[in-house]
């Protein structure tokens, strides 16, 4: 063995027994402290980020929120209740409606499509306290279409119970990032960051301070110059839309489609048909209201009634309610007259 071996092999035996991997208590003690002050820290974080997220909360006020909060504890307790997109949530007014003498609340939500509805039925609005005889379902000639939907069910995890939330989360069909980013405030308002000093209320131009029911005004102005949209339909939300209806169908609740007014002279349509909404609405056999089809007039002609070509303003809105109210009426698709003249189910209605 050569002499440097058995140096080595001296050193080694020189050294005291033990596991020198195992910290003396020096090292522990500067170990303890370390993790004490990460861990006040990491405490400190977490309150100032339940803080900031409560103020935001707090801050904060949507339309969709309201909404919510209506569906999980009932104060209007409505009739007969609004859904559809943004078309419906500025351009149908339930106060108007409500001259008919029943309770009426506007759930339709901006940017939902069939999809979307179809979760929030299921999940939300099925196992809602209170429940309506009659839903109006504001269609759209180009709810089909994906590319001009944005909107998941899981964006406003913000306002679901906490069952919701955790029953999703461990769903394999649950867009799970965005079904976080967007529950905490702190984290979904990020790019407004100023709502934690300063109060906001809804995300566009929406007039919060005339809230009823439901519906807000649209106040914005934009142009009405002709705007080419390029349409196609996806089956999925077609069969989205058919199970929807059969779900309601099974609960017993009476349906009425309607479709807002446009103003025509603001859009153009290229690729497919814009009838094809029509043609499964009118399968169901369900009474149909097209505003912008059979039932076309003068609103759909007047500028000074839109904010954009597809956006009923406040006066608008009221002229349009009123005319659906009239319309309702005569039809016999109300709550209060059909069950006054005893006509048949909304099931087995048809228009003239």
């Amino acid at each position: 063995m050569s002499a440097r071996h058995w140096g080595w092999l001296r050193r080694t035996s020189e050294q005291p027994l033990g596991n020198p991997a195992i910290p003396n208590p020096s090292q522990r003690a500067s170990v303890a402290r370390f993790l004490l002050r990460a861990g006040g820290v990491a405490a400190s974080l977490l309150v100032l980020a339940i803080l900031l997220n409560a103020r935001m909360a707090g801050n904060v006020t949507t339309s969709t929120e309201l909404q919510f909060a209506e569906l999980l504890t009932p104060e209007v307790r409505a009739e007969l209740v609004i859904f559809g997109s943004s078309h419906a949530s500025y351009g149908i007014h339930p106060g108007v409606l409500e001259r008919a003498g029943v309770e009426v609340y506007n759930f339709a939500i901006a940017g939902s499509s069939p999809r979307y509805y179809l979760n929030w039925y299921e999940n939300l609005f099925r196992r809602s306290p209170h429940r309506p005889s009659t839903i109006l379902y504001a269609v759209d000639w180009f709810m089909f279409d994906e590319n001009l939907w944005k909107r998941q069910f899981e964006d406003d995890s913000e306002y679901f119970p906490v069952e919701l939330f955790l029953r999703l989360l461990v769903s394999p069909d649950t867009s799970r990032r965005t079904l976080i980013m967007n529950r905490y405030p702190l984290i979904k308002e990020r790019f407004y960051f100023e709502t934690i000093f300063v109060a906001r209320t809804d995300y566009h131009d929406v007039a919060m301070e005339k809230f009823y029911h439901g519906y807000a005004p649209l106040e914005h102005r934009s142009s009405l110059a002709p705007r080419a949209i390029a349409l196609h339909h996806d089956e999925h939300q077609v069969r989205a839309l058919e199970t929807l209806l059969s779900m309601i169908q099974e609960d017993g609740l009476d349906v009425v489609f309607v479709q807002v007014p446009e103003y025509l002279g603001g859009r153009s349509i290229q690729g497919e048909s814009p009838t094809v909404v029509d043609e499964v609405v009118h399968r169901t056999r369900l009474p149909y209201l097209n505003y912008n089809g059979e039932r076309v007039g003068e609103i759909n002609s007047d500028p000074a009634l839109f904010s954009d070509w597809g956006h009923l303003n406040e006066k608008g809105s009221h002229r349009f309610s009123e005319l659906l109210l009239q319309d309702l009426a005569k039809e016999e698709l109300l709550p209060p007259w059909r069950l006054r003249s005893g006509s048949k189910p909304l099931a087995q209605a048809h228009l003239p």
